[in-house]
């Protein structure tokens, strides 16, 4: 189940990655330069979230059970309002608390895969997580710019949608 949910997980956050960039060009007409920016501030807060927040949450005690299950439920619901919204600054700041939980979560579902397998098949584990995660973006990118042309918040909704069933399974 830790493998199933890693897996939506992850795809939920493959699709925010490979098509946020053109939401940005088809919906406010973003330059290459613009988008560099953005993906850059992102970036350093999804590396400020895997340092920092981990040790917070560490610190003050609090569960990685339900870290990932606040985390994954922001992050569902994140991904739904960039779908949505139609203001930029309200997508840009969305964007910004996505970055923050994705960096804490995604370090939190790999360590939880990591160790829900016995340590001779971590490794195959691993691989095998990755394995469906490269089938995901190879999935993503013959059907995502195809179903982002034609409508433009549908994505998105997948990606919520994946996340709340990863956050689902992990319930289980």
């Amino acid at each position: 189940t830790v493998l199933a949910a890693s897996t939506l997980f992850t795809f939920g956050v493959d699709i925010y990655y490979n098509l946020f960039p053109i939401l940005l060009t088809l919906k406010w007409h973003f330059r290459a330069w613009q988008i560099s920016l953005f993906l850059s501030l992102s970036t350093v807060a999804l590396t400020l979230s895997c340092t920092v927040m981990i040790d917070l949450l560490k610190k003050y005690r609090i569960r990685t059970r339900h870290s990932l299950l606040i985390g994954s439920l922001i992050c569902s619901l994140t991904l739904l309002l960039c779908a949505l919204y139609s203001s930029i600054w309200l997508t840009l700041a969305n964007v910004f608390l996505l970055s923050l939980t994705l960096g804490t979560v995604t370090t939190q579902v790999t360590s939880l895969l990591s160790h829900a397998a016995c340590e001779t098949a971590q490794g195959q584990v691993m691989s095998a997580q990755l394995g469906l995660r490269m089938l995901g973006d190879v999935i993503l990118c013959v059907g995502g710019s195809f179903l982002i042309t034609h409508f433009l918040a549908f994505p998105f909704l997948l990606g919520s949608c994946c996340m709340t069933a990863a956050l689902l399974v992990m319930l289980l």
